[in-house]
């Protein structure tokens, strides 16, 4: 059974996960790639991907308490089930973002926490939910005329809210704090950094 040490490496290695698929939303659309609602379906894979990769760090950074939940927690993929449960197992579970303050050399000092415009968990299930919607093949016997955007303005909104997401799962990850239900282990502390040659750097905190 793997360490807390272990599993807040794995934590990481979503983050970075999260990271890359970040990298990927940022890119315009291509003539080469795809075009229309085959662009947006692509978009909206990659932020459901996003959003589950998010339940799974968040399970990850508390595996020991939530594996007393659910034994088989390997075998977990449900988005909604994992927020959940993890709720009920830590009640802090959610990451809080930090801003570095930095001093007259350009280092960070100390960090401070983001009071707004971030990402809420219930702004992640909304995410999540509306990119489901697109991702999903439709039942031609329902009416479809107004499920796919077809006019340049409906497409521009959708665009416009790729942006936004990005924008706000960064701010949410870039650099963070999460909570850790242990004896032993109060917080995670995290830094995502902008790069994109540049990996996620994880620190174990002890509550010591």
């Amino acid at each position: 059974m793997s360490s807390i040490k272990e599993d807040a490496v794995v934590y990481a290695n979503c983050i970075n996960e999260i990271k890359t698929r970040l990298a990927i939303v940022k890119r315009p659309p291509s003539k080469d790639f795809l075009e229309g609602v085959f662009y947006l379906e692509f978009m909206c894979l990659q932020i459901r991907k996003i959003c589950e990769l998010f339940a799974f760090s968040t399970l990850t950074a508390n595996r020991q308490e939530y594996m007393k939940l659910r034994k088989e927690f390997e075998k977990d993929w449900s988005f909604s089930r994992i927020i959940e449960s993890v709720s009920k197992v830590n009640e802090k579970y959610f990451p809080e973002p930090l801003e570095p303050v930095l001093d007259q050399t350009g280092k960070p000092t100390i960090y401070e926490g983001i009071k707004n415009d971030f990402l809420t968990i219930e702004d992640i299930k909304k995410i999540y939910s509306l990119c489901c919607d697109l991702v999903h093949a439709q039942n031609h016997y329902k009416d479809l005329d107004d499920f796919y955007p077809r006019k340049c303005e409906e497409f521009l909104a959708w665009m416009e809210r790729f942006r936004d997401w990005r924008e706000r799962f960064i701010k949410l990850l870039n650099c963070h704090v999460i909570g850790v239900n242990t004896i032993e282990l109060k917080r995670i502390y995290i830094t995502y950094m902008h790069s994109d040659d540049v990996n996620a750097k994880v620190e174990v905190i002890s509550c010591k």
